[in-house]
């Protein structure tokens, strides 16, 4: 057992006994699952430590999910731009002013193309756009609960 040493007389910190003589608090165990060693630092052993970030990220993530479809943010943001002004901002499913999003006009998992501007369109974002999304969602189901009820 540890015995704590007397404290010398004098002024100021020196007088107060060593940090190593005697814990501050009783020991506890390692939080990892299954582990009995006492914890050493942030409720863990030495053994089980955190890594950090640094091992949990995936290379993958450094890159926005247009880059992962094959056009930069950059570049969608340019090719986004020139659609709008071309069309002069009119929602191709109302015809209104004030279009502030582009749309595949026929959507990417339907068989539109991603990046080809023929089916790319302005788009208001409500209710032109929430609408249209819900329909090509209610339509991609459908497709999917006949494929899976049909015999292969």
């Amino acid at each position: 057992m540890l015995t704590p040493k007397a404290p010398t007389i004098s002024s100021g910190p020196s007088s107060y006994p060593e940090q190593d003589t005697m814990p501050h608090a009783a020991p506890t165990r390692c939080t990892a699952r299954g582990c009995s060693a006492f914890a050493t630092r942030k409720g863990r052993c030495d053994e089980h430590q955190s890594s950090g970030w640094t091992e949990r990220r995936r290379p993958q993530d450094d890159r926005t999910s247009r880059d992962r479809i094959g056009i930069s943010e950059a570049a969608w943001q340019r090719l986004r731009k020139s659609v709008l002004v071309e069309h002069e901002g009119i929602c191709y499913v109302c015809g209104k002013p004030g279009a502030n999003e582009v749309d595949h006009k026929q959507a990417v998992a339907l068989g539109g193309a991603r990046t080809d501007r023929a089916n790319l369109a302005p788009i208001h974002a409500d209710p032109c756009h929430a609408e249209k999304t819900q329909r090509e969602l209610a339509l991609l189901r459908r497709r999917a609960d006949r494929a899976r009820r049909s015999p292969a």
